[in-house]
């Protein structure tokens, strides 16, 4: 997740403020109609502004607090290259995006270099090689998805193939 903080917000807020409003939020399904006044027109304004498709958004927080008496609200979206949620604080007289997370979708690249199967095989995360000259693994009894030194890593079958291959998962940005 990467998350950040918006100058305008940085102007009137701190980070421990911030993240103290994050850290209460109680998540509802979003929804357009049955909204007090006042937080129905800030969302409105803050989803117009930063061009949010309604359709995208998913929940949301209506009845936070920051500063022991500003509004704190929340938009949680999901978009085609990821998961975003976005934080709003409310003076009563204006309101600004304070903060942001994105968490970019993970993608799968084939692993196919011979050394690297070699030495996660000696691991014992699955078997290698299979058949001399193929770079696919055999699974048996393995986990599907494991982490080594930091990396993850997944085994997943393609198409037209018996044997399953190794996936780097990296983030899709």
């Amino acid at each position: 997740m990467i998350r950040t903080y918006t100058d305008v917000g940085k102007q009137d807020y701190t980070q421990v403020e911030i993240e103290q409003s994050i850290n209460s939020i109680k998540w509802e399904e979003f929804r357009t109609s049955d909204l007090p006044y006042c937080q129905g027109k800030c969302l409105e304004i803050i989803i117009k502004e930063c061009k949010i498709p309604l359709s995208k958004i998913s929940r949301m927080e209506l009845h936070g607090v920051i500063k022991n008496s500003h509004g704190f609200y929340a938009l949680d979206v999901t978009y085609k290259n990821g998961h975003a949620k976005i934080y709003i604080a409310d003076n009563g007289v204006s309101s600004c995006v304070v903060a942001s997370d994105f968490e970019p979708n993970e993608k799968k690249e084939r692993v196919t270099d011979g050394r690297t199967l070699s030495a996660l095989s000696k691991k014992g995360f699955f078997t290698y090689p299979v058949d001399r000259g193929h770079k696919y693994i055999d699974e048996e009894k393995n986990p599907r998805q494991f982490i080594h030194e930091g990396i993850k890593y997944c085994i997943d079958y393609v198409d037209g193939c018996f044997f399953p291959f190794l996936f780097k998962m990296v983030k899709a940005y």
